[in-house]
Order: C-alpha cells, then sequence, then structure tokens
C-alpha cells in the first residue's frame, strides 16, 4: 500500500496538469484479510476507501462497469 501511495503522490506532484482531477490508487490483492487491509491502510489520509473484497477476480467487463459506475457518483 506504501508504494501505492507513492505512486500516487509521484503523480500528483510531477505528472498532474492544472484542472485534472486528483489521481487515484487502486490496489487489488489476492488475499485480503480484515487483518492484513487494517495493517496495510495504517496511517493513511482520511481520503481512502475500502469498497469490498472479492475472492475472484472479475470480469474485465464487470469490473469496467463497476469503475463506471463508482466514477459517475463521485
Amino acid at each position: 500500500m506504501a508504494q501505492l501511495n507513492m505512486y500516487v503522490a509521484y503523480y500528483r506532484d510531477k505528472m498532474m496538469a492544472d484542472g485534472d482531477n486528483a489521481p487515484i490508487g487502486i490496489l487489488l490483492c489476492t488475499d485480503a484479510s480484515s487483518d492484513m487491509v487494517r495493517y496495510a491502510t495504517a496511517g493513511m489520509d482520511e481520503n481512502l476507501f475500502v469498497s469490498k473484497y472479492l475472492l475472484q477476480l472479475p470480469a474485465k467487463e464487470t469490473f469496467v462497469e463497476f469503475l463506471n459506475k463508482e466514477m459517475k457518483e463521485l
């Protein structure tokens, strides 16, 4: 998680142009026990959201549909 946070921070600092929306990071895990999520997200800012746990990666179409729906709600 710290590495993902580093990439998002770097992009925000070095790559964003005026008017860009804030970058997001999506962490996909093969094992997401509550302890793992708690430790991985410790110390992260309050804009971090843990949406759901899935035991298997969804089909590409399902994932795209989910992302589009979430972006519309922002």
